[in-house]
């Protein structure tokens, strides 16, 4: 097996980003869910033992109702880039993952949302989880499918820069997740300058860190306005 160091700190990983990067390596979308669910559902051992998702729960299955309280406040920090305290946000329970499938846009790619399979409700949203966590508990699973040698070539840098390409995309997947969680578009009810910072922190840029991270080009707060209208605009037609 490849051995990789996993560091204390989250790397914010959307899971369909985590999804879309295992797919790179000749696996169907079936396939990596598979995978996925088999992970979440597993027992946690050593390196696992951090292995968990958060998400936004948006409703419970009609034939397995939760409790008002449901999913239980975090009170550490996880790999949400959710505000601490964000209403319904929480971790999702391994047992969920035996009915849970992501939900795929027009182009038949995984998004950061789950829902129940046999239903076809969505049951949570805004799903994340550990980078590093997440490549070193999948590399058993990888490993079996392409063989040592080229998992062995794998590293979290490769995954950290699953967007290196496709940074527009990123950035506007980040817009998107911002604007979902608004009722309505940043004015008034999130100042361009705040709303900005929100957006890069989807994206995976904490602009309260120290030092603060180097943004790449798209992340100005005129650019970030702008694209931000034309998505809306885009929205609306």
């Amino acid at each position: 097996m490849a051995k990789f160091k996993s560091y204390g700190n989250w790397i914010h990983w959307p899971i369909g980003d985590a999804l879309r990067w295992r797919m790179q390596f000749g696996c169907s979308i079936e396939q990596a869910v598979k995978e996925l669910c088999l992970l979440m559902r597993q027992e946690p051992k050593d390196f696992q033992r951090d292995l968990f998702v958060t998400g936004v729960f948006v409703r419970s299955h009609p034939a397995r109702p939760v409790d008002w309280n449901f999913p239980p406040r975090e009170f550490l920090i996880t790999p949400s880039r959710l505000a601490p305290g964000a209403p319904h946000l929480g971790r999702t329970p391994g047992d969920h993952w035996d009915d849970l499938e992501p939900v795929v846009d027009a182009d038949e790619q995984p998004t950061n949302a789950l829902r129940w399979v046999s239903v076809k409700l969505i049951a949570w949203k805004h799903v994340e989880c550990d980078q590093d966590r997440l490549i070193i508990a999948w590399m058993p699973l990888i490993e079996k499918s392409v063989g040592a040698d080229q998992a062995a070539s794998l590293s979290p840098p490769i995954a950290k820069s699953i967007d290196k390409d496709n940074k527009r995309a990123r950035r506007d997947r980040a817009i998107n997740d911002v604007l979902d969680r608004l009722e309505n578009p940043p004015r008034p009810d999130l100042p361009w300058g705040r709303f900005r910072e929100e957006v890069c922190r989807a994206a995976g840029y904490d602009l309260s860190a120290n030092p603060p991270p180097k943004l790449p080009r798209g992340y100005g707060p005129r650019t970030i306005q702008d694209r931000t209208r034309e998505i809306i605009a885009e929205g609306k037609q």
